[in-house]
């Protein structure tokens, strides 16, 4: 065999970087994907998320905004997993994931990382706080990397209202966009936002039937901007 010229060995060098800087990422992916689950082994690693550890595989530290979404959820697992599980229906009483229909979206980052000090009045959006919205305001809300919706009032349209980025600490999503209580009950989502505009189509009509079948309110799609 005859020896790789200098340009060939540079060549494979930059390549094994790239590989390895991919495999890191997937690895740590794949830690915050299982923190999402539930059972013991995950309320451990959703404490020790909370807590502020880092990711072991890449060393990210995690946002107050995602030390707080940590904490939330090694709560709710600990008492019965009410916001990541919920009684499928003809299960006999079996456990099944309720945001499962948002797995296969892909997750996109944001344009803009301008803007990512947390969102007053954040949460995290289950059926059992849908009763907060207040009726007629708007919200934005994103699908973060674990399929849990993020909300928060969204004040002023434009510059000067509450950013996606401000509910993630400028990590990539799988949807985001505005969503409105309206006075008869009912819900109004669209999926304006400008650093997130690459999003999947199909995310809007996920969270739609995400929304109507498992937290039972009936919601609408605008392709609109709320006022």
């Amino acid at each position: 065999m005859e020896s790789a010229t200098d340009s060939q060995a540079q060549q494979a060098l930059s390549q094994n970087k790239e590989s390895e800087a991919f495999i890191k990422e997937l690895g740590a992916a794949y830690f915050n994907a299982g923190c999402g689950l539930p059972g013991a082994a995950s309320t451990i690693c959703q404490a020790y998320s909370a807590s502020g550890g880092p990711n072991p595989i890449d060393g990210k530290v995690p946002t107050d905004g995602e030390r707080s979404m940590w904490a939330l959820n090694a709560a709710l697992n600990t008492v019965g997993g009410a916001a990541i599980l919920k009684p499928g229906k003809g299960s006999s009483g079996s456990n099944v994931a309720v945001n499962g229909r948002f797995d296969e979206l892909p997750l996109v980052k944001p344009r803009s990382v301008d803007k990512i000090d947390p969102a007053p009045g954040q949460l995290t959006l289950t059926e059992s706080n849908l009763s907060k919205l207040q009726k007629n305001e708007v919200y934005i809300y994103v699908i973060d990397a674990n399929n849990n919706i993020q909300i928060a009032p969204r004040g002023s349209a434009g510059r000067t209202g509450v950013k996606h980025t401000q509910l993630t600490g400028g990590e990539a999503v799988k949807g985001a966009g505005e969503l409105r209580m309206n006075s008869d009950g009912t819900l109004s989502i669209n999926d304006r936002s400008g650093r997130y505009s690459k999003q999947s189509e199909s995310a809007l009509n996920k969270l739609q039937s995400h929304l109507s079948s498992n937290m039972n309110i009936k919601t609408n799609i605008s392709r609109e901007e709320f006022k």
